[in-house]
């Protein structure tokens, strides 16, 4: 389990966050990894979040948009283990989906809602290559995405733009578990920079490990800041 996953697992037990999410542990290691977390006194269990992300565009038809989003919901997987106290009711694993997970998370909403629009537009630009190459017909969508069809999007700007928002958040606030937007990284008083003062004076009362082990990983993210 790397830093920040740990960390998520900490803010969780001390009541800083009702829920956690952990999809970096490896598939097979995932039943013996809630075994271990409910012998600790947590709740956990494998969560399959529903896509739902909004990729209709006025440069693609309506028909084409509802084909790309219905095999996006049966076919695309984001898979982790949910994690929440023993306290609190179990979240319905029904209602968490892709775009509302960050929320799940107590994630701020201006920086919930950057993450949103950048996944909601790289889906529009992909959407529109497919649509292009299938010559508009609704009908190959389908065929195109389950074949794993190649297309080149018009602009890939918006990724850049979030990977620099990573980079410099990972600078700027080690300890935030999430990717600031950019109304967040020009303030020493944002949420995000509030959250992450909170869960730096956590990880640091907690365990010295626990503490240096994240701002050693902060600074492996940050590696590609200029």
């Amino acid at each position: 389990m790397d830093a920040h996953e740990r960390l998520s697992l900490v803010t969780v037990a001390a009541g800083l966050r009702r829920f956690a999410f952990l999809n970096h542990i490896r598939p097979r290691n995932r039943k013996r990894v809630s075994e271990i977390l409910i012998d600790l006194g947590f709740c956990s269990r494998v969560f399959t979040l529903r896509f739902d992300i909004d990729a209709k565009t006025s440069a693609v038809s309506r028909a084409t948009a509802d084909a790309y989003l219905e095999y996006k919901k049966r076919n695309q997987r984001f898979i982790g283990l949910g994690v929440w106290s023993g306290g609190i009711d179990e979240p319905d694993y029904r209602t968490i989906t892709v775009s509302n997970l960050g929320l799940m998370l107590s994630y701020p909403e201006c920086c919930d809602e950057m993450d949103i629009q950048t996944k909601r537009r790289d889906h529009q630009l992909f959407l529109q290559a497919l649509s292009r190459d299938a010559d508009g017909d609704p009908s190959r969508i389908s065929e195109s995405l389950r074949r794993k069809h190649n297309v080149a999007k018009t602009s890939d700007s918006h990724l850049r733009r979030w990977h620099r928002r990573f980079e410099l958040t990972a600078a700027r606030f080690p300890f935030a578990l999430h990717t600031a937007c950019n109304n967040c990284l020009k303030s020493s008083s944002s949420p995000t920079a509030i959250l992450s003062k909170t869960h730096e004076r956590l990880s640091s009362a907690v365990s010295e490990e626990l503490y240096f082990l994240v701002q050693w990983a902060a600074n492996i993210l940050k590696a590609g800041r200029s």
